[in-house]
């Protein structure tokens, strides 16, 4: 309990921060951060060996840097939506109708599936202001309206709400 009494501190440490003084790049970086180890998390739990577990941290680390800073994110969203639907209602059916899919995707491409999972959601994340600035032109001025830190108030108080009610339910 100590553990996740700290980890959810330095977390709403940085939250507070990034919502305080939003930069793409000090947000993409945070993100990046807590993206790595949910991926070395789930490598640990798939007991990949530690010397590939470093590499493919190291990998994942590399892509990320080129995707922040190199990459064009309008381009790339619509395909990674579609096959995002794709994988999670291939899932969703073999839930419902015990096909035993997923077993096979878990023994067979654990690391595959760990990585499209948790990097498509850093990834729509991270591109969450590209949909999110408005341009509002009122006599020839233009005014930014960045509503990017008010979406990720919003997922966090989501994704918060969802948890603490799992854990009381």
């Amino acid at each position: 309990m100590r553990e996740r009494i700290i980890t959810g501190s330095l977390a709403l440490f940085f939250i507070i921060l990034i919502l305080i003084n939003y930069n793409f790049y000090l947000f993409s970086i945070i993100f990046s951060l807590f993206a790595l180890q949910a991926y070395n998390e789930w490598l640990r739990i798939s007991k990949i060996d530690q010397y590939i577990r470093y590499i493919l941290l190291f990998i994942s680390a590399f892509f990320m840097y080129i995707t922040i800073f190199y990459y064009d994110y309008i381009s790339y969203i619509p395909y990674l939506l579609n096959l995002s639907l794709g994988i999670w209602l291939i899932i969703s059916f073999d839930l419902i109708f015990n096909y035993k899919i997923n077993n096979f995707l878990i023994k067979k491409y654990s690391m595959i599936l760990g990585f499209y999972l948790i990097f498509s959601a850093w990834f729509l994340f991270i591109s969450s202001n590209q949909y999110s600035s408005t341009n509002i032109i009122n006599q020839n001025i233009i005014y930014n309206n960045d509503t990017t830190p008010l979406y990720i108030l919003f997922l966090i108080i989501i994704v918060s709400l969802s948890d603490t009610s799992a854990y009381f339910v």
